[in-house]
């Protein structure tokens, strides 16, 4: 699955999220990805609840 559609379907399931690659095109291109489509970035950090752990563990587990 692309990073593109991977963002897109947790998009539809209210988890912000994106794809890019993220200024990091020669580390990409170092471990074979492609580097137009990227990777996902979740971004999570202190403010996030345990809750919110789930919702994305629960999304993830559906796709």
């Amino acid at each position: 699955m692309s990073s593109k559609s991977l963002s897109d379907l947790l998009v539809k399931n209210k988890i912000a999220t994106r794809n890019d690659n993220f200024y990091a095109w020669r580390c990409l291109s170092a471990l074979g990805l492609d580097t137009n489509d990227g990777v996902v970035r979740i971004s999570m950090t202190h403010y996030n609840s345990l809750e919110d752990t789930k919702k994305l563990l629960s999304a993830l587990s559906r796709i």
